[in-house]
Parts: structure tokens; C-alpha cells; sequence
């Protein structure tokens, strides 16, 4: 078994992708957090929504639920995007992991780049549901500012398949990795 030397900027990202797992998953915690309480301190209709765009989360576009019905699915379909983000985040760490092991990689990377690349397929239309919804409850004022257009393939699309390759790859070299293994 070849030994490999491990690679010194693997620890600093490793680090700091466990910091921001933790800082994420506390803000995750908080914003579900506010989308539960602030109805229950104003009406539904006039709590200001946040809107998840590309360059992070807005509070400054105010966006005022109809119903509650139309706050809840908002509500849900905003955590659930940002808890894919964090998820896509995790299996980055364990895909990180893997690579720093000293006997090359292990099974943990294909399947890390795997669920990364469905991740970020799920992530990507749930984020564009989003930004419809947010278009819907926003009104005409916010449809001046932003226009919508499903995008079936877009480029977080095509990065989802390069990793969904990738993975495939890792894991046929791994099994070619082995075989080697079982000869020698």
C-alpha cells in the first residue's frame, strides 16, 4: 500500500469548513427561528420575508405574505434551500476528509461528490421555486426590479453533473485501486 504525503492546505479547509458549518447551521437555527415567531408577533401579512438572492439573504425587499398558507410554503422552501446549501457543505467537509487520509482516498469521496452533485441539483429549482414564490408575493413593485424565467439548465445544473461524473470516476478508480491492491 502506497503511503501519500499528506497535503498541508488540507487542515486550514477543513477548519475552516467546519467554521462555517457551525455559523451556518446558528444562522439556519435563528432565521427558522424568526420565520416561526414573527408571525405570532404581527399578522402574517405584514412580516417582512426574507429573500434568498444570489449574493446571500435580503431583508431589504419587502415582501408580505397574503395568507398564512402562502408564508408557510415560503417559509419552508427558504430552509430547505439553505439546508441543502449546508448539506452540500457537510459532504464538501467529508469529501475534504477523504482526500486527507495518507492511503490516498477512500469510499467517502465518490459518494461525497455524488450527493454534492444531487444536492446541488435539488438546491438550484428549489432555489428558482423560490424566487417565483417571491416574485408571486412581492407584487408589481419587486417585478420592476427582477424578472424570472424558468432556466431548466442552468450552470449550477452543469456543475451538478460534472460532480455526479466526477464521482462516478472516483469510484471506478477506486475499484480499479482495489483490484490493484488484491493482485499485488
Amino acid at each position: 500500500m502506497t503511503n501519500h504525503k499528506k497535503n498541508p492546505f488540507l487542515k486550514p479547509i477543513l477548519l475552516l469548513l467546519t467554521i462555517i458549518l457551525i455559523i451556518g447551521g446558528i444562522a439556519l437555527v435563528v432565521l427558522a427561528g424568526y420565520l416561526i415567531i414573527a408571525p405570532s408577533v404581527r399578522t402574517a401579512s405584514l412580516v417582512t420575508l426574507p429573500v434568498l438572492m444570489q449574493n446571500g439573504l435580503q431583508f431589504r425587499l419587502p415582501v408580505h405574505a397574503e395568507s398564512a398558507g402562502a408564508y408557510s410554503i415560503y417559509s419552508i422552501v427558504l430552509v430547505l434551500t439553505l439546508f441543502l446549501s449546508l448539506l452540500f457543505l457537510l459532504f464538501l467537509r467529508k469529501a475534504v476528509v477523504s482526500l486527507s487520509k495518507k492511503n490516498g482516498f477512500t469510499e467517502l469521496l465518490p459518494q461525497s461528490l455524488r450527493s454534492m452533485g444531487l444536492l446541488l441539483l435539488l438546491a438550484t429549482y428549489l432555489r428558482q421555486l423560490h424566487l417565483y414564490l417571491f416574485l408571486q408575493l412581492a407584487g408589481p413593485a419587486a417585478q420592476e426590479l427582477l424578472h424570472f424565467s424558468f432556466t431548466p439548465v442552468t450552470s449550477e445544473v452543469l456543475y451538478a453533473l460534472a460532480l455526479l461524473a466526477l464521482g462516478n470516476v472516483f469510484a471506478y478508480a477506486l475499484h480499479l485501486q482495489n483490484e490493484f491492491e488484491q493482485t499485488v
